[in-house]
């Protein structure tokens, strides 16, 4: 008799040689994992955490060239990402917004890249992540 039963995950690979930028992301992220549970991810955060908690059992997402990916959402896109946010946020968003936006201008604070992978990180219940 074989020992335990093992339980085979799906496995989604995103692939940091698709894409150079935010945008390009969005669109992996939707090839790769969203039309699986389903939607169109448009780049929100919090969208981004409902579809990684949605997925129905246990997932693996390999993110292969990911040292890639770390350089090309780094501190530059968040900068980019916080701009286009500044216009749209509350009013009560504005001065934090720009303090952020003055660290990412200044190579501190979080990347985008790390703000995703601490997304993907914290569904740890639901989602595993491989970075290759």
């Amino acid at each position: 008799m074989l020992g335990g039963n093992t339980v085979k995950q799906r496995t989604f690979e995103i692939n940091g040689n698709n894409f150079n930028d935010f945008a390009g992301f969005i669109v992996e992220f939707n090839r790769c994992f969203v039309c699986y549970v389903g939607g169109h991810w448009q780049g929100n955060f919090d969208a981004f955490n409902d579809y990684l908690s949605w997925t129905d059992e246990r997932c693996t997402i390999r993110w292969k060239n990911s040292s890639k990916s770390s350089i090309d959402l780094g501190h530059e896109s968040m900068a980019t990402w916080l701009r286009k946010n500044l216009e749209t946020c509350h009013p009560s968003n504005v001065r934090a917004g720009r303090e952020r936006l003055e660290n990412a201008m200044t190579g501190r604070g979080p990347t985008l890249f790390e703000w995703i992978i601490d997304i993907i990180r914290e569904n740890g219940d639901n989602v595993d992540l491989l970075l290759d």
